[in-house]
């Protein structure tokens, strides 16, 4: 989504809390290391990496358009996401959003 300053909207997923909260914890610790400050990401949800993508391609751009716009109210248009699934799905709906006008002009 852009430039990485110093702070950036942290997205954990459904995982990271979860399943891979080992993976959280070394996550804040590396970050702690490298000067980032992770702001965590409000009333997120899911990205639906495993489930909406294959049923609806609407349903998986729009849960994550919502997330990318959670992260620019907050201020941010860089976002973390170390789950793949989520780093992925979150890539593949921006690059639609960037590459095809009539994904941005219907999601908005």
């Amino acid at each position: 989504m852009g430039v990485i300053g110093k702070n950036v909207a942290y997205y954990p997923g459904c995982s990271l809390e979860g399943a891979a909260r080992s993976y959280d914890v070394s996550l804040r610790l590396v970050a702690k290391d490298l000067g980032l400050e992770l702001d965590y990401l409000k009333d997120y949800n899911c990205c639906g990496a495993m489930e909406s993508k294959n049923v609806t391609f609407w349903g998986s751009i729009l849960m994550n358009a919502r997330n990318m716009s959670l992260a620019k109210k907050q201020g941010h248009n860089v976002i973390v996401a170390p789950c793949n699934g989520c780093s992925f799905s979150l890539q593949r709906t921006w690059y639609f959003l960037t590459t095809d006008n009539s994904v941005m002009t219907k999601t908005n």
